[in-house]
Parts: C-alpha cells; sequence; structure tokens
C-alpha cells in the first residue's frame, strides 16, 4: 500500500471517530439490494501437461439481494445473513472451453461495531453455494453442478436515515469447477479447475 494511501486510510478512520455524538445502533431486521461486481480468474487445475489453455480472468456487474437480522451489544453487532448473488460471469480458453459462474447463494454473519451514529465498520465469514456451468469445448461435454466454499468480507456502513442504509463491501472466495467426464481424459470426472473470486457489493438496505 502506498504512504499516501495509508495516510488517507488513517486520516478516514480518525474523522469517523471524532465526527458525531451518540452511537445509532445497528438492530434489527434489514432487507437489502447489492450491485455487484465479480471478478474470476483460474487459480489452479489438477490435468497433465499444459494446464493453462490461456484462460484470462473477467468481469461482471450484476445484481443480488439479502436479508439480515442485526443484535446489538453496546455498539457491538452480530448480523446473521443470507443471500442470493446472481453472478454471470464467464470465462473462456482458446480452445472454446468456457467456465461459468451462473449464482451464489449463502448464509453467513456480519461482525461489526457502530463508531459513530452515521458509520459502523463490520467483517463477514459465509458459507456459499456457487451454481457453476462448464463447456468442455463441446457441446456434447457439458456440466451443470454446485460447489461449498467459504467467503471472507469487509465492508463499511452509512445510516443515510433512521430506515436506509448504504453499504460498501468486499468479498474473496475460491472454489472448485469439475469437468465433465470427456473422451481423451480418464473419463472419471475428477478433472477440476478452480477459481479465485473478488466481489464488491455497493447496497442499500431498508431497516424494518
Amino acid at each position: 500500500m502506498k504512504k499516501t494511501t495509508k495516510i488517507l486510510t488513517v486520516a478516514t478512520v480518525m474523522g469517523m471517530l471524532v465526527c458525531a455524538n451518540a452511537n445509532a445502533k445497528t438492530e434489527g431486521h434489514y432487507v437489502g439490494v447489492d450491485l455487484i461486481n465479480t471478478d474470476m480468474k483460474l487459480s489452479d487445475n489438477n490435468y497433465s501437461g499444459n494446464n493453462t489453455y490461456n484462460i484470462k480472468s473477467d468481469s461482471k456487474n450484476s445484481l443480488g439481494v439479502n436479508y439480515k437480522y442485526a443484535f446489538n451489544f453496546k455498539d457491538f453487532f452480530v448480523a446473521p445473513v443470507v443471500f442470493y448473488d446472481y453472478s454471470n460471469v464467464e470465462l473462456a480458453d482458446n480452445s472454446n472451453g468456457v467456465w461459468e459462474l451462473e449464482s451464489r447463494i449463502g448464509i453467513g454473519t456480519d461482525l461489526g461495531y457502530d463508531i459513530t451514529n452515521k458509520f459502523a465498520v463490520f467483517g463477514n465469514i459465509s458459507i456459499t453455494r456457487n451454481r457453476y456451468f462448464v463447456n468442455w469445448r463441446s457441446e456434447q461435454y457439458t456440466k451443470k453442478d454446485h460447489a461449498t466454499a467459504m467467503s471472507y468480507g469487509i465492508g463499511v456502513k452509512y445510516s443515510a436515515t433512521d430506515n436506509i442504509d448504504v453499504k460498501l463491501a468486499y468479498e474473496v472466495s475460491s472454489f472448485d469447477m469439475r469437468e465433465p467426464s470427456v473422451v481423451g481424459l480418464d473419463g472419471s470426472g475428477n478433472y477440476k479447475s478452480d477459481f479465485d473470486i473478488d466481489v464488491i457489493k455497493l447496497g442499500m438496505a431498508y431497516k424494518f
């Protein structure tokens, strides 16, 4: 991280700490909508020989929805959350192979702190179910399946009104996509590719 970025980060946090009076509680029911940017890249696979296939990273913008209920403990809060992200991010290689993350559904927990009556910071840990599609260079060899993975994130939240929150969050995850059994491989269906996922969420939630 550059020195100027560090200074700006520290200044922002200090400003949030001194800019307000009594803290507003993050507690109760929240229903939210997220604008999502999902970036996916190949990290590894278990094929023999040339394993890269010239797969480049890609990113897509999409939408998601979520619901959470927050419990507050003297400005610290715990908020179990369920969410659905329509991801629609797709990678292709130079031989017409396609790997697509269609969507994610997950359950997790936000752990956070109300810094002021407007701002809060939080971390998140979730278990996700990732729906994917693989086309192995031919319509004859396709596979739709799900993969379970852990997701980790951090974020900030701003209370625009008593009932409207705006958040910015960053999440990371990784999971395997298994290829269909293909002539020329061993036919076992045990070939897989590992993908890393970076997700940025800009969201708005209604408290009721």
